[in-house]
């Protein structure tokens, strides 16, 4: 089986660790990653999420010729009334295909919301609840959150699975 090159568009080795995990369960491969932009807000929410992380995976691949790139992007929504973080997936194909998927949803703390509200990046706020430093490099909220039950190298590895789909039951979702 040929070796296979997949591309990640941040340098955050949480991301990079996620997407390696993923892919390894399905392909024999190796994972570069790339600093690039996501060209969305700081803090995205809903749908711009989803572009984030399109950007990211297609910026990616603009820069290192890869089989993949993947674009992870940590965005925030509102559903019944409640804040909910969650992250989006995009992995691109060398012939253009797209998936899509997103991680679980889970609720963030009031005092999380405000401090977001008031332009505030979701690790940023977490920091300044929690006391700790750049917690989106390590533990993230969702660390924070469960207590460490769940990590966001788990959080990001699950949601790059969902959006392999298409590609290891070689079907394309669009």
């Amino acid at each position: 089986m040929r070796k296979i090159l997949v591309v990640v568009g941040s340098s955050n080795s949480v991301k990079v660790r996620a997407a390696q995990e993923a892919f390894e369960r399905f392909f024999e491969c190796e994972v570069k990653s790339v600093d690039v932009e996501s060209g969305v807000s700081k803090q995205p929410f809903h749908e711009e999420t989803f572009v984030g992380a399109k950007n990211r995976a297609m910026a990616a691949m603009r820069l290192i010729d890869s089989d993949f790139g993947v674009g992870i992007e940590g965005g925030i929504t509102n559903l019944a009334g409640k804040g909910l973080a969650f992250a989006a997936v995009c992995v691109i194909s060398k012939e253009k295909r797209q998936s899509i998927a997103s991680s679980g949803m889970f609720p963030l703390p009031n005092e999380a919301i405000r401090l977001i509200k008031q332009g505030k990046e979701l690790g940023e706020a977490m920091d300044i609840l929690t006391g700790l430093k750049d917690t989106k490099r390590g533990p993230g909220a969702i660390g924070l959150l469960t207590k460490g039950v769940i990590d966001r190298t788990k959080l990001y590895r699950d949601a790059v699975i969902y959006a392999l789909i298409p590609f290891i039951n070689n079907y394309y979702t669009w």
